[in-house]
């Protein structure tokens, strides 16, 4: 997200139009302790001990995982 520079002065309209922008990135964050729907993106996951890369993915209803 790039946020306007702030003007030289003061001005109600741009404050409430930046809180817009920043609302609108926040809703589109994932937060803790809320599902999770990637929808057309990648789901990877990564083994600590070995730095493995997993994706995660589904074809025709079935749930599978690769190495990448």
């Amino acid at each position: 997200m790039r946020l306007q520079q702030p003007r030289g002065s003061y001005s109600q309209v741009s404050e409430i139009e930046r809180n817009r922008t920043i609302e609108s990135a926040d809703r589109a964050n994932h937060k803790r302790g809320q599902d999770v729907e990637i929808g057309e993106g990648r789901l990877f996951l990564t083994d600590d001990s070995t730095n493995v890369r997993y994706e995660i993915y589904m074809t025709s209803g079935t749930l599978s995982v690769r190495t990448v």
